[in-house]
């Protein structure tokens, strides 16, 4: 006879009940501990979707929320448009690099009408695609126009201008820096010894990054002032053709004594021997060589190679980003010796590659021979650029104000014609070190990259006999297989 057996079904449905409870417990927690801590990653060819170091160092500087209004129509007849998705996934970067202290509001000037209206007049920009940044009261209209640069060389042939960069992040970052800094820093070039105009011909592209890092451009001829004046800035002497006066040395040496920033950029052409022992008496002597080399182009036959190419010394604050890079020096370029100055340091920054050395006997004419002389030329290392620091502690740690002076033997290498994206690092670098605003440096655009996957006849048969039979036999055969198992 059959033992009847007393089935718990309260014990069981608490069982049950207890089970689906910590399941859902779990699925809980791992949500939040998910949404509270996470990691991404951008595995996308060329970081397009990464922030850059000094975008992330600029938005751990800010106090107080920020708001981001992202005025922008997906509508192809509105200048832009076709920047809609990468400007959104750029804010969203933002946004997830900010720690919360971004909050970012979409509106689309078609779809709701009214919000565009008031957005129109409370911040005076136009109908266009634009991201505004609201800070404490502050706020900074930032166009497509500045986001992105666009090659239109096919136009005339019919075709549409192409994204030849994106900048959203140099335009952005800027943006944040104009409306968080309470006061503009000054880029002041000096003026009047034949120095080419900043934003001119010449040097278009240096001032249009410069005011990029939210810098302002100003010049000075120093006959038309009694003293160059201290405070946030950086002074640049970029080229001089001629020599400086006494006076002007004069003004110099009081600004340098007072704490003062400067970078200065030699015509290695130019003879201005004032200018020269001035720079000697701050640690860092032009040699009034030339940096050159020979090559060899058949057996017998020599060839001069006064286009130096030199390497950023790694290890410096103004080198952070192109330390170990290699990059050309067009024109003519002349070395630097260290000298040791009491309470001052010195450092180089640029060094000509091996082979180099700085020819002492360059006037000798096309037709006299080119070979190094150690009793007369300069040898390894041949150093192009370099920093003096006088006053302050070896402790970085410890912001202490100091004269700080970068000195490069070269006045072409930040000069339209010749300007490379190194270069440009290398000299904002060196502009925003200079006024100790050590968490912005030159952001690179993003270039969009184009790939092509290309397949010969044998690999596409292939992918077809995989597609087109493999994979419809192979789950015809699972379901035969499936269908048998059931039947038995």
């Amino acid at each position: 006879m059959a033992r009847n057996v007393k089935i718990k079904r309260l014990q069981i449905g608490v069982n049950v009940l207890l089970q689906i409870a910590a399941v859902l417990a779990i699925v809980v927690l791992a949500n939040y501990f998910a949404y509270r801590h996470f990691q991404r990653w951008d595995f996308s060819r060329s970081s397009k979707y990464s922030l850059s170091e000094q975008t992330r160092q600029v938005l751990g500087t800010l106090k107080d929320e920020v708001k981001f209004i992202v005025f922008f129509a997906p509508d192809a007849r509105v200048p832009g448009a076709d920047l809609h998705d990468d400007v959104e996934n750029l804010v969203k970067e933002y946004q997830y690099a900010s720690d919360g202290k971004i909050s970012v509001e979409y509106v689309d000037p078609i779809r709701d009408l009214s919000r565009a209206r008031e957005l129109l007049t409370k911040y005076k920009f136009g109908v266009e695609n634009v991201v505004v940044i609201d800070y404490q009261g502050r706020s900074k209209v930032v166009n497509a126009a500045d986001m992105a640069e666009y090659d239109s060389s096919g136009l005339l042939q019919g075709q549409p201008a192409t994204l030849k960069s994106f900048s959203g992040e140099q335009a952005i970052t800027n943006a944040l820096l104009e409306v968080s800094e309470t006061k503009r820093n000054v880029v002041r070039f000096l003026q009047g010894q034949g120095q080419p105009e900043i934003g001119g011909a010449r040097l278009s592209t240096l001032r249009t990054y410069l005011e990029r890092q939210n810098l302002e451009i100003q010049t000075t001829n120093l006959l038309e002032v009694s003293e160059i004046p201290a405070g946030q800035q950086v002074v640049v002497l970029l080229g001089p053709q001629y020599d400086l006066s006494d006076r002007d040395i004069g003004l110099l040496r009081k600004y340098w004594d007072a704490q003062g920033r400067l970078i200065v950029a030699l015509e290695p052409t130019a003879f201005t021997p004032k200018l020269n022992a001035f720079l000697a008496t701050i640690g860092l002597q032009p040699q009034d060589d030339r940096v050159e080399t020979t090559v060899t182009l058949s057996p017998g036959l020599t060839g001069l190679v006064n286009t130096a190419v030199a390497a950023f010394v790694p290890g410096t604050a103004v080198t952070s980003k192109v330390g170990g890079i290699t990059t050309r020096l067009p024109g003519a370029s002349q070395s630097l010796a260290l000298q040791n100055v009491a309470g001052t340091k010195t450092r180089p920054v640029l060094q000509a590659v091996e082979g180099f050395w700085g020819e002492t006997e360059y006037s000798g004419g096309p037709e006299a021979p080119v070979y190094f002389d150690p009793q007369k030329d300069h040898g390894p290392p041949v150093i192009i650029g370099a920093l003096a620091e006088k006053g302050g502690v070896a402790d970085a740690r410890v912001q202490v104000e100091n004269a700080r002076a970068l000195v490069v033997g070269n006045a072409s290498f930040l000069g339209d014609e010749s300007m490379s994206e190194a270069n440009l690092d290398f000299f904002l670098n060196s502009v925003n070190w200079m006024i100790d605003r050590s968490a912005m440096i030159g952001i690179a655009p993003k270039t969009p990259e184009m790939f092509s996957l290309n397949l010969d006849q044998a690999v596409i048969g292939r992918i077809a006999l995989i597609v087109m039979l493999i994979i419809p036999v192979a789950a015809a055969l699972l379901g035969v297989l499936v269908w048998a198992v059931r039947r038995r």
